[in-house]
């Protein structure tokens, strides 16, 4: 943030806070809504001079590493806080015109840790409405605590990478959404980016803390052999045995024999689907030429 220019209005991303001498206790409110909701920047050392249009000024903070010591004391105690996303790379302390500015970055927390709640209270649970920390009400506390419930397709699998995924299916499926209005903002990134964003590539949170595929995404993208070598047992089967006179099926797509994932099984079975439809209906055009010229 560039300090010289007009300081930007408090939003869903910038709360700012007075803490001359102490921090701020209010800003542990700041935290949890933060954690729980999409992250945001907390910024000490600026004053509201006039709550009715909303202006700030800087007056800094007097003694930058003390208040920091005390933020630290209490973030790393989970009676005040129950997890925290805030390192030290997170933090940065900014000269402006000869006073000293705090400003702590703060990233929203992963799904299997919400809430982020306060003084061991899972009530004292915030979420970011705007530029207003709000106490997280009874259905917002059923979604936090629902994301926070373990799901296997978030795990960040060990030793697998973009080589075990079928990138040219990530491809195609990227094309399929940034067709669509609401999705254009995946247009320009690259493949790394784009699979982040859509839960494919993660960060393991629960143990290494290093990047990897995530379960669902190898799943949905991955290449069969990969998906067998931690799933012996997926397969995916279609058979079509709408001919009853017949003993066998007529037509099979199987995910081992083609190399298939979830995302092209499906996209071989709507494809097998559409043709069949297509004949059907063909046939049923002829069948009333036919019952036209007839007459």
């Amino acid at each position: 943030m560039n300090y010289q220019e007009k300081l930007p209005q408090e939003d869903e991303h910038i709360e700012y806070k007075e803490g001359l001498k102490n921090f701020p206790k209010e800003a542990w409110k700041t935290i949890s809504a933060f954690e729980n909701t999409d992250g945001g920047t907390l910024i000490l050392g600026v004053k509201e001079y006039d709550k009715l249009r909303h202006k700030f000024q800087i007056v800094g903070v007097e003694n930058p590493q003390q208040i920091l010591d005390e933020f630290w004391s209490q973030n790393t105690n989970p009676q005040k806080i129950n997890h925290s996303t805030i390192t030290n790379n997170d933090i940065t302390i900014n000269e402006v015109n000869g006073a000293e500015i705090i400003e702590i970055k703060i990233h929203q927390a992963s799904d299997q840790r919400k809430p982020i709640y306060l003084n061991n209270d899972i009530n004292q649970s915030f979420i970011r409405n705007g530029s207003t920390d709000t106490k997280a009400d009874k259905d917002s506390m059923k979604t936090l605590i629902r994301l926070s419930e373990d799901q296997l397709d978030t795990q960040v699998l060990r030793n697998y990478n973009l080589d075990d995924l079928d990138l040219k299916a990530v491809e195609d499926y990227k094309n399929e959404l940034t067709a669509r209005e609401n999705y254009q903002m995946y247009k320009e990134l690259d493949t790394v980016s784009f699979l982040k964003r859509i839960g494919v590539i993660s960060k393991d949170y629960r143990d290494s803390g290093k990047e990897g595929i995530t379960v669902g995404g190898l799943l949905f993208f991955g290449e069969n052999n990969a998906i067998l070598h931690t799933f012996p047992n997926f397969q995916l089967d279609y058979f079509d045995k709408s001919h009853p006179d017949q003993e066998r099926w007529t037509t099979r797509i199987s995910s081992i024999e083609s190399n298939l994932n979830i995302y092209t099984f499906l996209n071989v079975l709507i494809l097998t689907f559409t043709i069949r439809i297509q004949t059907l209906l063909n046939l049923m055009k002829k069948g009333k030429e036919l019952i036209l010229l007839d007459l």
